[in-house]
């Protein structure tokens, strides 16, 4: 009963794994521990009542074969893999009927598989043969055996497998296991990829002398031609690049950035491959794109916040408008622009203590229940640098209703159609 001449491969007798004859071996799923370790070894004599796992090393094919008996219920053959790094876990084996003795049994043969060391197993049908003996008096029948196991087996420390028969109805044949071949495919190693950069993509304030920084997953080589920069004022530029690590490469560029501009960097994904030997060399799967936007000194002013706020709703129909911005600006004549559903077009006098906030008074009230856009023209607002925001800016508000007011029929003529409001005198529809 010693198997240490085989390793990975180990017999047992299974005892007491089933109770009756006949059983199916799919259906032993139980783990059998610790379970009676067997083999006979040098045998020669296919006329063996007696059940277990036996080496026949003394017949023209010299094969381990197994068959059940009242002692050995369930005699299998266990297996231990380890598939670490490997996937697509191929079993094959061929089940050959040696026994040509008068006997005549349904010897069934069963996989079964679990990962890890514990528990149960889990039946494989494409490994059962409901009878692996041709008799009586034959032994020629050979069964092939191929399964390919599940994915849950890929990259494990620990698989084992069962190659199982139980005890048949009236004497057993012998079926041997042999041809035994285990395979794998070797996991494919995931393709490089950028991990991070510096600028961090959608950076801001970046330093107009800054390197820029890309690291990798894994060692790669990558050219100055993977890598690729522009920017909206300084256009593109050419660096140094250099590295001590094939990790993490450095971009000196040729020249600064400007102020206050958008850059854009790119890791060319066809001119970046990988430097291990596992494989054949593997490129990044898509480009890599980051942002940067450069420090300014002097930053154009912008909207900070407005009263009303945008979107608004219930605003008294002569309640002040106010804009506060990031800076001190002068708004020239002609910055604001007010323009409401009902009430038309309104000018406005601009008033401010601060030149941050600046107080916006209609000349008359809105109407009520309707809805008013304010816009801000960029280029006659302007800071201390001259310097205008970058875009328009506009904000809407709905003015409140009541109900209960009533609104000249004057004024809700020159509101038009879709004005909602209270009107007390004739009214011809």
């Amino acid at each position: 009963n010693i198997w240490s001449g085989v390793p990975g491969i180990m017999g047992f007798r299974g005892d007491n794994l089933t109770t009756a004859t006949g059983v199916n071996p799919q259906t032993v799923l139980v783990p059998d521990e610790p379970g009676v370790v067997n083999v006979i070894a040098n045998q020669s004599d296919v006329t063996i009542l007696s059940g277990g796992v036996y080496e026949f090393d003394g017949i023209a094919n010299p094969v381990v074969a197994m068959q059940g008996s009242g002692t050995a219920d369930a005699p299998y053959l266990l297996i231990h893999l380890n598939t670490t790094g490997m996937e697509n876990i191929q079993v094959s084996y061929n089940v050959r009927d040696i026994d040509s003795t008068a006997d005549n049994s349904i010897q069934q043969v069963a996989l079964h598989y679990r990962v890890g060391g514990t528990g149960n197993y889990t039946n494989l049908p494409d490994g059962y043969i409901p009878d692996a003996s041709s008799g009586p008096s034959l032994a020629t029948l050979v069964t092939p055996v191929s399964v390919t196991l599940p994915a849950d087996a890929n990259n494990q420390t620990t698989v084992q497998l069962r190659i199982m028969t139980t005890n048949a109805v009236g004497n057993d044949e012998w079926v041997g296991i042999d041809d035994i071949s285990i395979t794998g495919t070797m996991i494919g190693e995931p393709a490089p990829t950028v991990v991070s950069t510096s600028p961090a993509n959608g950076a801001e304030g970046v330093a107009l002398a800054s390197d820029l920084t890309v690291t990798f997953s894994e060692p790669v080589a990558a050219p100055d031609g993977a890598f690729t920069l522009s920017c909206a004022t300084s256009g593109a530029h050419t660096f140094a690049r250099s590295t001590t690590d094939d990790v993490t490469f450095t971009l000196n560029p040729d020249a600064d950035f400007s102020e206050g501009e958008l850059c854009t960097a790119s890791v060319l994904a066809a001119q970046v491959t990988d430097l291990d030997t596992i494989d054949p060399n593997d490129n990044m799967l898509a480009d890599y794109v980051f942002t940067f936007t450069t420090y300014m000194s002097d930053p154009a002013p912008e909207v900070a916040s407005t009263v009303p706020a945008n979107n608004e709703p219930g605003v008294a129909v002569d309640a002040p408008l106010s804009v506060t911005f990031s800076e001190a600006v002068t708004l020239a004549d002609g910055a604001v622009a007010i323009s409401c559903v009902y009430s038309g077009a309104h000018s406005a006098v601009v008033t401010t203590t601060d030149s941050i906030t600046h107080t916006i008074t209609p000349d008359v009230a809105f109407t009520e229940s309707e809805r008013c856009t304010v816009t801000l023209e960029s280029t006659l607002i302007s800071d201390s640098s001259a310097q205008n925001p970058a875009a328009d800016y506009t904000w809407s508000f709905t003015t409140y209703y009541d109900p209960a007011a009533v609104t000249p029929i004057a004024v809700a003529r020159a509101a038009g159609a879709g004005w909602t409001g209270t009107l007390q005198g004739n009214v011809t529809l």
